[in-house]
């Protein structure tokens, strides 16, 4: 979860006046028996009834229109000014601390992916950096793979937001969040083919 947004910021859903009451065909005569008071309370009716039934599926309904229509709109992951401050692939080989340039991410998971190498190979461009992820580690990573993620609508962005950065200091971002450990799983085996052999014994 992106640490640089405000998860819980409302935003206001939508409101009601008097002249919605004559669009959903109550006569003007009615709804000038309406205070504000009893407006509100309408309001406060429709608020408590709509979260406990539609909500939910309209909310998802009006999320996934946007989605559709913002695919096309992704950003451009590698552009060329990024791309000219990447050393190329083995450059930095010897290098204690290197740089990291560019940082991806997905807006949806944990996993980043932190490159401070790359080269083209072909109509692809390898990256070579940090992954955190299940298991952070270096490794190889292209732009194609990056660029064909797409979770719920949602594709690997770049974080317009990060400078270059040096690996020592990015691995201490993700200091006080480790990702989870699988659960330990132990297997106990009995060898009972000694027992066995002395039940045989016996029976003869």
């Amino acid at each position: 979860m992106r640490p640089d947004i405000d998860w819980n910021k409302e935003f206001p859903l939508t409101t009601i006046c008097r002249a919605d009451l004559v669009t959903a065909g109550f006569t003007q005569a009615q709804v000038a028996c309406l205070t504000d008071q009893d407006m509100t309370r309408i309001a406060s009716k429709m608020e408590d009834w709509y979260c406990d039934s539609a909500f939910w599926d309209d909310l998802r309904t009006a999320v996934e229109y946007i989605l559709e229509r913002t695919e096309g709109e992704q950003m451009e992951l590698f552009p060329e000014e990024v791309r000219r401050q990447l050393p190329p692939l083995y450059s930095q080989e010897h290098e204690p601390d290197p740089m990291v340039i560019c940082k991806f991410f997905h807006p949806l998971s944990q996993w980043t992916w932190y490159a401070y190498e790359g080269s083209p190979e072909g109509t692809d461009f390898i990256f070579f950096g940090w992954v955190y992820g299940d298991f952070p580690e270096l490794g190889y990573f292209s732009l194609h793979e990056l660029e064909s993620v797409s979770v719920m609508g949602l594709g690997i962005e770049r974080d317009l937001q990060f400078t270059p950065t040096r690996l020592s200091e990015v691995k201490q971002f993700h200091a006080e969040t480790p990702p989870a450990q699988p659960p330990t799983i132990t297997i106990y085996v009995i060898d009972d083919l000694e027992e066995e052999g002395e039940e045989d014994e016996e029976q003869k």
